[in-house]
């Protein structure tokens, strides 16, 4: 009769053994670069540039999200915005210009932490890209009128 709670213990050390749980470490960071170049290839945001750095910033949903410009580019997190696929991201230039936004983002539900993609993403209703990678970087070729002087 001894044997038997010895086999039963060792039944659940087994059991408890193979339901640790899984080292995750620390999640991704899902970050969406855009630049804005001129049809020269100019950054159109900077210092001294068509768009102010500190003008710049996405509102969805009427609520401000954080931005951060570094060299001309535009740089943001889109980890658990897909609650906002079917919502126009407005992209703030200066205070007279706006541009629109649209993305699909994809959730995969993971083990640890959730994964994310954008699977479509349209600039001015223009599709820039039918699918992004974290990190990669996305050009935009912001068209911007000069003063242009009329020769008559």
């Amino acid at each position: 009769m001894k044997v038997y709670p010895i086999l039963l213990f060792t039944i659940c050390l087994i059991c408890a053994c193979a339901q640790e749980e899984p080292e995750c470490g620390d999640p991704e960071r899902y970050y969406c670069i855009i630049e804005l170049v001129d049809s020269e290839g100019n950054y159109v945001i900077g210092q001294d540039k068509i768009y102010q750095p500190d003008s710049v910033f996405f509102l969805i949903n009427e609520t401000r999200r954080s931005t951060y410009i570094s060299s001309g580019k535009i740089i943001w997190t889109y980890a658990a915005l897909d609650q906002f696929n079917h919502t126009d991201y407005i992209l703030h230039l200066s205070s007279s210009e706006t541009d629109t936004l649209n993305l699909f983002i994809d959730r995969v539900q993971g083990r640890c932490f959730d994964s994310f993609s954008i699977d479509r993403f349209m600039y001015n209703d223009v599709l820039i890209l039918p699918h992004y990678e974290p990190g990669e970087m996305i050009p935009v070729y912001k068209v911007v009128v000069s003063n242009m002087i009329k020769n008559e």
